[in-house]
């Protein structure tokens, strides 16, 4: 380039040819066939191709490919910048790497791609919600999740918790949005980079942009399938030992759920309490995979069709696509699963030079249910307080006494995991729809006017319930010391509703130019967001609900119902501005301010810079 010999630089040969290449004082010397073709390569320059034609001697220039060196991202509000122009940490993962995960929430896919950046499940349940953290913990009580933008505008990530509360769900947010859609996600790290966003950016900002449509290869449109599969099981668990079966100190218990009774010698010996002059017999040996027998192979997919095109003068373009979630978890039949549907339908048209209007809409539907694991009548407690010398297995039939509460092992306050999966009852289901539709202005060359509504909306419906227990004990003729009224609870259900919106307008004026024989550039953005955010709920609770009616309804507890209701309303409007001046291509000097004017705030002193 400019005369000067490349380090690095390599020719490749092509046809037919003995490839001989030497480098003499930056000079190379090849010997080819005089109808050999030559292509001259290297890193940050264009690629050149130069049949030699019987030619002795060829000078190439290689020119610089600005569009490798000058690489651009998607930053705050939406604005396109080149990277080497930012003054702070902007990683992007494209949409392959995101695809490439075949992951039910999309924002596991960052997990070890971006730097600083932690992915924190709550629970390996199928759609558990996911918490991102970025450059550590910002806040000791209030929330540490950063902002999630979709194409410019705000969406809420809100989760609901289990019924013991050691879990969640995540009920709207960025996991509504199918992978495939996502053409990629950058990270804003630190003040420099979301100061645009104000404070609700305090924890970082994931900017989201989806894909558009475009041409296929040879049409003016493409259909597109993509689809995948994950397996997965057990990898971590205790250890247990297998040298002592049911009982404690070493003493024989008939009914209880210790495992620290006598060596197991492999004899054949009885348990549990006698029911209806029956007692159940088993060997008394490690039964070593108890634990792991109980679990079975979780299985997710997930499909996505996809229809995009533009017309022929690409004016128009327009995209739509259908992808449908399931993930069922590693619990025994269909009582851990997730399983979410989503539309999605993006569109633009450039109606003269100086005028764009794009829109985008997001719906998705999702379903889930989740397997409690606190203490008490719950799967894990069974599972972990479960004695080695017998086998869970033989738990499944629940049609038997000896496998529910009447007359199992243990009344103490532990049940068979297979019956606590059958009777309790944890169940969300929730809608999300978003998008925006925005008008782009170019008045004058370098000038953007943009006007953009954003809008998001969540409603929810959660339901979770216990069983009662009531026991007479009318069948049991030896409880060893243990009655099965022991188990005795009063069963309850929960029921929950509640929606969530939020709304956006920005004002948006951007100006890039070039002055002094292109020697300075300068970038400016000014604009104005008007922010609003709602919430209402209503929930009902019962007690003492008879389990054996098949219905989790309110109106079948003999107490008397509890209702709550709440709602919420909140505004911000916004004013900020960005600059960015720079020299040369090489220094640059960036400028960030916003004040806000917030309701949650006294009147007379409502806002904050």
């Amino acid at each position: 380039s400019n005369g000067e010999p490349l380090p690095g630089a390599a020719i490749l040969i092509k046809g037919t040819a003995d490839g001989v290449v030497t480098d003499i004082d930056g000079r190379y010397s090849v010997t080819v066939a005089p109808d050999a073709t030559l292509g001259f390569t290297t890193i940050g320059y264009k690629d050149v191709e130069i049949q030699v034609n019987g030619r002795t001697e060829i000078n190439v220039k290689l020119e610089v490919d600005t569009e490798l060196l000058d690489e651009v991202v998607v930053t705050a509000m939406g604005i396109t910048r080149s990277e080497k122009t930012l003054g702070y940490a902007a990683t992007t993962v494209k949409s392959d790497e995101i695809v490439g995960a075949r992951t039910t929430n999309a924002v596991q896919s960052l997990s070890g791609k971006v730097a600083g950046v932690q992915v924190l499940a709550s629970s390996s349940d199928p759609g558990a919600a996911t918490n991102i953290i970025i450059r550590g913990f910002s806040s000791i009580s209030g929330s540490n999740q950063p902002l999630y933008v979709v194409d410019g505008v705000p969406i809420q990530n809100s989760t609901i918790s289990s019924a013991s509360g050691d879990k969640s769900s995540t009920i709207a947010g960025i996991s509504n949005i199918a992978s495939s859609d996502i053409e990629s996600m950058t990270v804003l790290k630190g003040a420099a980079a979301t100061a645009l966003y104000g404070s609700r950016a305090a924890n970082g900002v994931i900017i989201v942009t989806t894909r558009s449509g475009k041409k296929g290869e040879d049409r003016n449109f493409s259909l597109e399938y993509t689809g995948g599969m994950q397996i997965r099981q057990v990898s971590q668990y205790p250890m247990f030992q297998n040298q002592f079966g049911q009982g404690w100190n070493g003493t024989q218990t008939f009914i209880e759920n210790g495992s620290w009774g006598p060596r197991l010698d492999g004899s054949t010996q009885v348990y549990g309490p006698v029911w209806n002059h029956q007692q159940r017999i088993h060997t008394y040996d490690a039964k070593e995979n108890n634990f792991l027998d109980f679990f079975e192979l979780g299985l997710s997919h997930n499909h996505n069709v996809t229809f995009s095109g533009a017309s022929s003068d690409n004016k128009l373009t327009y995209y739509l696509s259908y992808s449908y979630n399931k993930d069922n978890g590693i619990m025994p039949r269909d009582y851990d699963t997730y399983q979410r549907n989503t539309i999605a339908f993006r569109s633009s048209y450039q109606a003269t030079k100086w005028m764009k209007v794009s829109s985008s809409i997001n719906f998705a539907r999702a379903d889930s249910r989740m397997v409690d694991t606190d203490q008490g009548t719950s799967v894990i407690d069974g599972l972990y307080e479960f004695p080695r010398d017998m086998s869970i297995v033989d738990l499944k039939d629940l049609s038997n006494p000896f496998n529910t509460p009447e007359a199992y092992l243990t009344p103490y306050g532990i049940t068979n995991p297979y019956w606590a999966l059958e009777n309790n009852y944890d169940k969300t289901e929730s809608k999300q729809i978003n998008g925006k539709i925005q008008a782009d202005f170019t008045p004058i060359k370098g000038l953007t006017l943009t006007y953009r509504m954003g809008f998001d909306y969540t409603n929810y419906n959660k339901k979770v319930g216990y069983p009662q227990i009531a026991l007479d004990d009318a069948l049991i003729n030896h409880d060893k010391g243990y009655a099965p009224s022991h188990m005795n609870q009063n069963g309850w259900v929960s029921r929950s509703f509640g929606e969530l919106y939020e709304t956006n307008h920005d004002f948006l004026a951007t100006y890039n130019n070039k002055f002094f024989n292109d020697k300075f550039d300068l970038t400016a953005l000014i604009g104005v967001n008007i922010n609003e955010r709602g919430s209402s709920s209503m929930g009902g609770q019962t007690s003492t609900l008879t389990f054996d009616t098949g219905f989790w309804d309110l109106s079948y507890g003999a107490d008397k119902t509890s209702i709550t209701e709440s709602a919420s309303k909140r505004r911000l409007t916004g004013l900020f501005a960005d600059v960015t001046l720079g020299y040369n291509d090489e220094v640059f000097l960036d400028v960030t301010a916003r004040n806000d004017w917030s309701s949650t705030l006294p009147i007379d002193a409502n806002h904050y810079f």
